[in-house]
């Protein structure tokens, strides 16, 4: 059947997304370096300075001399000067030295495995990010400071969201991404470390993929959030010290049968909590 989409006063509108543009590289240093995660070479990909609205990182690279490689992003420059402003007083006033407000729209290529230290960080204006399906391994700070993030679909198959200690402090994958509203903890996640989703003040729903083998929360993962309510998956055995605490939102908990361990201070200053349904023996 042939079907005359004008006179049907349809329209019909085709967009070519290319998640592999032959521009990308050159967005992009590249240093050939070894990692924990990706076994033999591989390539960091940095932004650079002049880089501006969506970039895209490729899977593999070729500099000419080493072959083609895999890519991970990597932030650690990003990382490594705020902690060069940190006095011990304010970290995020520190990290905020290192803003960047021309990247609004990130891809990382399918491929990709892992995103290294501060990867996206301080990227103030950046709105959507897409992340393919192999990624296993987010490091510290990888997508800190985000401010203008609202969501982010993190993949089936990832293992590992890092931090990174600073004094007395971690830098968590997601903290004070202030717009987040939701995020899913993939099922292989088994612990959320210290300070991972600290002061996204607007994240309000927190859930756990089914099959979730998820252990513990640790210390201030979740501190600062606006949670609302919270289940708790079975197999989880600890909650670490203010883990919710200063969530003003919260208003219910549920703690598995698994629960063996509640650290201080897991649920302070939660002003609004009225129900903890504990299915533990504590």
């Amino acid at each position: 059947v042939n079907v005359n989409a004008q006179e049907l006063s349809i329209n019909v509108v085709f967009e070519k997304y290319d998640l592999t543009p032959t521009n990308s590289k050159l967005d992009f240093t590249y240093t050939t370096g070894n990692s924990a995660t990706i076994s033999g070479g591989y390539y960091t990909a940095s932004i650079k300075s002049d880089a501006e609205g969506e970039i895209v990182y490729p899977a593999t690279y070729d500099d000419g001399s080493h072959g083609e490689l895999p890519v991970a992003p990597n932030g650690f420059s990003t990382v490594a000067n705020a902690i060069g402003y940190y006095t011990g007083d304010n970290f995020e006033e520190a990290v905020y030295t290192q803003t960047n407000e021309k990247i609004t729209s990130v891809v990382v290529s399918e491929g990709i495995t892992e995103l290294q230290i501060g990867a996206f960080a301080v990227l103030t204006k950046l709105e959507n990010i897409i992340l393919p399906s192999t990624l296993k391994y987010i490091g510290a700070g990888a997508l800190a400071f985000c401010d203008s993030l609202t969501q982010i679909l993190l993949p089936e198959e990832l293992e590992m969201i890092d931090n990174y200690q600073v004094g007395s402090n971690y830098v968590g994958a997601f903290m004070n991404c202030h717009n987040l509203s939701s995020i899913t903890i993939p099922k292989n996640i088994k612990i959320i470390k210290e300070q991972t989703f600290q002061n996204c003040t607007n994240l309000a729903t927190l859930t756990f993929a089914e099959g979730s083998q998820c252990t513990q929360i640790a210390e201030r993962a979740f501190s600062e959030c606006a949670i609302e309510s919270v289940v708790l998956p079975e197999g989880m055995t600890t909650l670490g010290e203010d883990a919710f605490a200063f969530c003003y939102n919260l208003v219910s908990i549920t703690l598995p049968s698994t629960m063996t361990t509640i650290g201080t201070s897991s649920l302070s200053v939660c002003y609004q909590l009225s129900e903890i349904i504990n299915k533990s023996s504590l």
